[in-house]
């Protein structure tokens, strides 16, 4: 395979499907990875009805993963699963474009459309494939997008924090707890907003904040910033 103004011409390597693929996997192993991807596509182009097409196709997006060229990857996964349907292969396919899309997705603060993307990719492995190989993998992926999304809503509540709109503080907290109650972010969300409830005066909402974050998180590091919270409450009421 090379370019010639811009577009990638095919190299016939005369020889048998496994052995391209043979040598497509000597040369990944080694690290060399955009020459075990002409061997791979070897054959995929010229042998594409071989038992092995979908393990090469496959290998194509890993190749292109391993040189974190994760666009030319998702590409090539996509093509795992549109072609080869049937491939064993398909969950492995859909959790790498998965954390392919997650490596493309800018930070937290950012907006989060790729790792949205990513999301839907690990819970397809998750609810189709339920005896994958991969699934352990997929459900840590899709608590570490889950975790980045909850990230970007506690940043949003703690700024209406600092600047003291706790209605609003309020509201991103009880969106945090009902759409991320999985992540680490769940006892901060809480905390702010039996701050926020306080500073409200709606001293009996805040008491009831405060008992369900001592009691679902009894490991939090403000369970003992919030008893102290709830002695004072105790005094107001």
């Amino acid at each position: 395979m090379f370019s010639c103004g811009g577009k990638k011409i095919m190299v016939s390597y005369d020889m048998s499907a496994e052995a391209s693929f043979e040598e497509g996997m000597k040369l990944y192993d080694e690290g060399h990875y955009d020459k075990a991807i002409e061997y791979f596509l070897n054959v995929v182009t010229f042998n594409p009805s071989a038992n092995i097409a979908d393990d090469a196709q496959f290998m194509v997006g890993m190749s292109y993963y391993n040189m974190k060229k994760y666009e030319d990857a998702i590409a090539e996964f996509e093509m795992v699963i549109s072609n080869f349907a049937r491939s064993e292969l398909v969950d492995d396919a859909y959790y790498y474009e998965g954390l392919s899309y997650l490596r493309l997705s800018p930070p937290y603060y950012l907006d989060q459309a790729l790792t949205k993307t990513a999301i839907d990719k690990f819970k397809t492995v998750i609810e189709t494939y339920q005896y994958s190989n991969v699934i352990d993998d997929a459900k840590k992926a899709l608590y570490e997008s889950r975790n980045k999304l909850a990230r970007k809503e506690y940043e949003a509540e703690s700024f209406y924090m600092r600047r003291g709109e706790y209605k609003s503080v309020i509201v991103y907290s009880e969106l945090i707890e009902k759409d991320y109650y999985d992540t680490e972010w769940v006892d901060d969300a809480i905390y702010l907003r039996a701050i926020a409830e306080y500073k409200l005066e709606m001293y009996e909402d805040a008491r009831t904040t405060i008992t369900k974050l001592i009691e679902k998180y009894p490991d939090s590091e403000y369970v003992g910033d919030v008893r102290k919270l709830l002695m004072e409450l105790d005094s107001k009421i």
